[in-house]
């Protein structure tokens, strides 16, 4: 990128001297006319610069300033569509292979280089099978030989193959997981990854993990392979060889947003080395020092946009509410219950940012289950008492109407008007009419709130209930419905709050730490998979006693590496074992209005079994479910497990999670126990950092965080490189216009949709 680098290098001079055309000897537009050639190999329309550029000296400087920014957007934009190649131009991606892809999550090449490998194998560290030690944890490469199977009793059988490596034979041993016998031909080569063990005569690695490879790899070798997230019809090596074809295809066109006085300050790789070596580590070293800089950017751009945003914010006035002394006491005479302390806390804070003439900008962050609806019922109630309006955004169309109910439920009694709006939503043109009329005083939907003809009579209450979403980043589209709305976004995600005050950097936060009174906490409990049959048993116990149970499954498709139940099989294999119980599965590729009549039948009819995915985690509220049984428990992480167990417990019966193995692990379930001991979301997140510590090599990412690509704010090396990244901003900012940075802008704009909306300039 440095031909580049040398042409736009004098439009960030031309800014710094007020659009004077005198950046560079002989002028500004006489340089851009010389470098037209130059600019094609960018695909820019030269013709169109060429237009602007020769006016540019007889204009104003208002003028120049907007043919400045024009030229500059041409080139820049043009150059992004060259990074952005479409998957099916990428050698070997037909049809199959793009739908696959798209599951993934990826459209074009530049999502392909930034779909970093889940863990890597260092061939480095082989083990020949002749010098493996009993008790040791070893990598091993082995040859398929044979493959037995065995039933030892009732509930236990084993799946045993042999490996051979020139040196010597392994048994590889799997406990009750006979589906693997399908990767293990004859003749085909494998890594293997566990714990050595010399029973009955003979070596054997039992439970390991595997991949396979595609012939051995000597010793001497440091040869680190990456492994990909897979997905049906897509193997890691398949993803791994499209990869390697991206970067040769856009390598030339990748922008480094970063400034260079932060590479130099911090010592970083280039963007393309650490690219190449994110994917094709050429040693460890390598892959650290690319690992870090990724990671550096990711939080650079992430803290730049925040602390932006915080300042704009906080230079703008907002709407001043009247609050009578009489307002909260009507409010809390109209409830059927008494409000904890955390909650009378919270409200007196968003009491106080709403009379003090300054935008809320606040985070409330609590439990599932800790009542945050009724604080912003309350909020909502004092915008419609103000003579303005309220909106109150969902990440999905069944929480919207969830929310939607308990609102109305909340504010009926002061006539105040609620309504709903969400894709499946009927009348959809006569609620937009009454909302720009001022007809409707409090609006609840999802992101059809966002579209363009929504338009608000006066806003000044914006709510954005982001659950799981680790991050902020999204606001400013429904923000901007309003002049300067009072903002309030909600979290359910327990992080320990010195990391959120870490993360959530332009938001004053309140914290609901206490759960209401009477709720029982959730008994949790572990089986194994031998156990399995007793978890069963319990199901029917609680089915015979009237009582509603969650059953949660990991994927929709069978996983070709992992037994994970599939929830089609599950439905199926719970029918014949319940056969005198209601069942039904539901899905996050449903579309609405069915999820709403599944979820309403479990809520309000004799569906007794609602068999789901995680979707069950973002925050359905049926009280008369007790029990969730989460199969495969050892493939969520902690926090996504406290989340699904939150969807019990929420009426006044004892309710249970029952958490079941797939197979027997020991890390799983020394991490699993921390769910036994505690109930507190707080204490798991803590847990969730101690056990997953700092060496973990490209480890799972924990759902909900998905703000980012490579950081994961659960390890506490990013936890740390983050202060250091807020550091280096502040300190950035101090002395530096971003707008003399025009990469570093364009990354921002596209990486942030609601960046545009801040007005830099």
């Amino acid at each position: 990128m440095e031909g580049l680098e040398k042409i736009i290098s004098p439009f960030v001079l031309e800014r710094k001297r007020n659009f004077d055309n005198k950046s560079v000897v002989g002028g500004f537009s006489k340089f851009v006319l010389s470098n037209l050639t130059n600019l094609e190999v960018y695909n820019v329309d030269t013709n169109k610069i060429k237009k602007l550029i020769e006016r540019y000296e007889h204009e104003n400087e208002e003028n120049r300033k907007k043919i400045h920014h024009d030229i500059l957007d041409e080139i820049l934009n043009s150059v992004i569509k060259l990074r952005e190649v479409d998957i099916e131009k990428i050698p070997g991606v037909g049809e199959k292979r793009k739908e696959a892809l798209k599951r993934l999550g990826i459209n074009t090449s530049y999502d392909l280089i930034y779909f970093f490998p889940r863990k890597y194998i260092d061939f480095g560290k082989l083990s020949k099978i002749s010098s493996v030690k009993r008790g040791e944890y070893a990598q091993i490469q082995g040859e398929v030989l044979s493959v037995e199977k065995k039933l030892i009793r009732k509930g236990l059988n084993i799946l045993k193959v042999k490996f051979f490596d020139g040196s010597g034979v392994i048994f590889g041993i799997w406990f009750n997981q006979l589906y693997l016998e399908k990767f293990f031909k004859k003749g085909k080569k494998f890594l293997l990854m566990g714990v050595i063990n010399y029973n009955f005569g003979e070596w054997q690695i039992e439970n390991p993990d595997f991949e396979e490879i595609y012939g051995f790899k000597e010793d001497r070798e440091e040869k680190i392979m990456s492994i990909y997230p897979q997905t049906s019809g897509l193997s890691s090596k398949m993803i791994s060889n499209y990869v390697r074809e991206s970067i040769k295809l856009t390598k030339n066109f990748l922008i480094d947003p970063l400034p260079k006085e932060i590479i130099k300050k911090r010592e970083l790789p280039s963007l393309i080395f650490s690219i190449e070596n994110i994917h094709f580590p050429t040693s460890n070293h390598n892959l650290t020092v690319s690992q870090n800089r990724l990671k550096y950017e990711e939080l650079f751009l992430f803290q730049l946009f925040l602390f932006l945003r915080r300042v704009k914010t906080k230079e703008k006035n907002g709407y001043k509410y009247e609050i009578l002394p009489d307002y909260k006491e009507k409010f809390i005479k109209s409830l059927p219950f008494n409000l904890t302390d955390a909650q009378v806390k919270v409200i007196k804070e968003i009491e106080e940012d709403l009379m003090s003439g300054k935008v809320m900008n606040r985070l409330l962050h609590g439990e599932v289950g800790s009542g945050k609806t009724i604080v912003c019922a309350y909020a909502l109630y004092l915008s419609s008492l103000n003579k303005t309006q309220g909106v109150m955004m969902s990440p999905t169309e069944i929480l919207a109407i969830q929310t939607y109910n308990s609102l109305k439920k909340f504010l009926s009694p002061f006539n105040i008007n609620v309504e709903l709006l969400t894709g499946s939503t009927k009348n959809k043109d006569e609620i937009k009419k009454r909302l720009s009329n001022g007809d409707i005083d409090v609006i609840v939907g999802t992101h059809a709130l966002i579209e363009e003809d929504v338009q608000f009579n006066n806003l000044t209450l914006a709510i954005v209930d982001e659950q799981h979403r680790f991050g902020v980043l999204q606001r400013a589209s429904l923000v901007k419905k309003g002049e300067v709305p009072h903002t309030l976004v909600l979290s359910a995600t327990p992080i320990p709050r010195t990391l959120a005050l870490t993360l959530y950097g332009d938001l004053d936060i309140s914290m609901i730490d206490e759960l209401p009174p009477g709720r029982k906490p959730v008994k949790t409990i572990i089986f194994t998979n031998e156990e399995k049959e007793r978890a069963y048993d319990f199901i029917r116990k609680k089915l015979n006693e009237k009582e509603k149970i969650y059953v949660v499954c990991p994927f929709i498709e069978e996983n070709e590496k992992m037994e994970v139940a599939s929830i089609k099989k599950k439905y199926e294999e719970f029918k014949e074992r319940y056969k005198d119980t209601k069942i039904d599965f539901l899905h996050g590729r449903m579309k609405g209005e069915e999820k709403e009549r599944i979820i309403k039948q479990f809520r309000e009819d004799d569906t007794q079994i609602l068999i789901s995915t995680s979707v069950v985690e973002v925050g359905i509220d049926i009280p008369e479910a007790t029990v969730i049984l989460i199969e495969d428990a050892n493939r969520f992480g902690l926090l996504t497990l406290h989340q699904l167990r939150g969807r019990v417990g929420r009426g006044e019966k004892e309710s249970f999670c029952l958490l079941l193995l797939s197979n027997y692990d020991k890390d799983a379930l020394r991490r699993l126990r921390v769910l036994e001991r505690t109930n507190s979301g707080f204490e798991v997140s803590e847990w969730d950092l101690k056990l997953r510590g700092t060496g973990e090599l490209g480890g799972e990412r924990q759902h909900g965080f998905s703000d980012f690509k490579i950081v994961n704010l659960l390890k506490e090396e990013d936890v740390k490189l983050l202060d250091t990244v807020k550091e280096d901003v502040s300190d950035f900012l101090k002395t530096n216009s971003i707008l003399n940075y025009p990469f570093l802008v364009k990354e921002l704009s596209l990486k942030f949709k609601d960046f545009k909306y801040l007005d830099i300039s």
